[in-house]
């Protein structure tokens, strides 16, 4: 399976407005985009909401610095991986669109463990 940011280290990080420890994760993803974008991470966050003027509102008040695209559209960014309302899940994808990592939820250790990754992989 190839994704559309080919050649670039990527990390979909599957959410929802309504959950909390998403929202809690969006400033630490707000810097891993800022830190680690110039050197070739693309993050795109993966919405489980169906209402797009909501998550517009969310993505402009939050200053998100990555795209957001709603979970029907994942089949175009994240072939099989689509999982709806189950979030937060991350997956991390090397340059060559392979699969990685797979974070379920979000582990003490999460941070780390996904920068960590991204250092590696990039």
């Amino acid at each position: 399976m190839r994704i559309p940011h080919a050649g670039r280290v990527t990390v979909a990080y599957f959410w929802a407005t309504w959950c909390k420890p998403c929202k809690a994760s969006m400033p630490n993803l707000i810097g891993l985009q800022r830190d680690y974008g110039p050197q070739g991470l693309t993050l795109v966050g993966v919405s489980a909401d169906d209402n797009s003027a909501l998550v517009a509102e969310f993505r402009d008040g939050h200053r998100l610095n990555f795209p957001v695209v709603l979970d029907g559209s994942t089949r175009t960014y994240f072939g099989r991986y689509s999982f709806g309302a189950d979030v937060p899940q991350t997956l991390v994808f090397d340059r060559d669109g392979r699969l990685r990592m797979y974070i379920k939820g979000k582990p003490a250790d999460y941070l780390k463990r996904l920068e960590q990754a991204i250092q590696t992989l990039l």
